[in-house]
């Protein structure tokens, strides 16, 4: 939702004072709610209200990246997952430095 609506920001399809009333339809459309308020809505967090755009598609591609080198880190470390929950992550550290960092 957020980036389609900072898509049509961008490429001048869609106006600030637009944003509220496509939030909130988007909303209903997608997920089936309304929200109450444009604080609950439209400026839920931060990064529009602040000017901050493009944030969003980073944080997909992060998860992304996160997951396969966390699967890779599983596969070359068999117990990484008993490491982690006994609170060993010196194993994970180590792999990290070594092809990653």
């Amino acid at each position: 939702l957020r980036y389609e609506l900072e898509s049509g920001l961008l490429n001048g399809t869609i106006t600030v004072d637009e944003l509220p009333k496509l939030w909130n339809s988007k909303m209903e459309e997608y997920l089936g709610v309304r929200p109450e308020n444009d604080a609950q809505g439209v400026l839920q967090d931060i990064h529009w209200s602040m000017g901050a755009l493009g944030y969003f598609p980073t944080y997909s591609l992060g998860a992304m990246y996160a997951v396969q080198i966390y699967n890779k880190a599983c596969s070359e470390l068999p117990d990484l997952e008993e490491h982690i929950a006994a609170g060993e992550f010196k194993p994970l550290k180590a792999w990290l430095n070594e092809h990653i960092h």
